[in-house]
């Protein structure tokens, strides 16, 4: 299933897995602004080499996770599978 962002953008592979496979940073991506999703999924897509992918997927899913943490009471927004 890919994964897309709230405005559309679809998200890398390796960051779609990582976010299917943690329920708690899924929830903690679908909160992050819009703007956010896109460059958080940009950073990730312009890796070139598989361990920078791996850890650029790392780093967002630690950024979203401290994030969530940080805002508590934001509202639950959903990551969207593309139709």
């Amino acid at each position: 299933m890919t994964l897309v962002t709230r405005k559309g953008v679809p998200l890398p592979d390796e960051l779609a897995d990582a976010l299917e496979t943690d329920a708690s940073a899924r929830e903690a991506f679908e909160v992050l602004r819009p703007s956010c999703q896109r460059d958080y999924a940009a950073r990730v897509a312009g890796a070139t080499k598989p361990e920078q992918r791996e850890r650029h997927v790392k780093r967002v899913v630690e950024l979203a996770l401290a994030w969530k943490a940080r805002h508590p009471n934001v509202g639950r927004r959903r990551v969207r599978s593309a139709a």
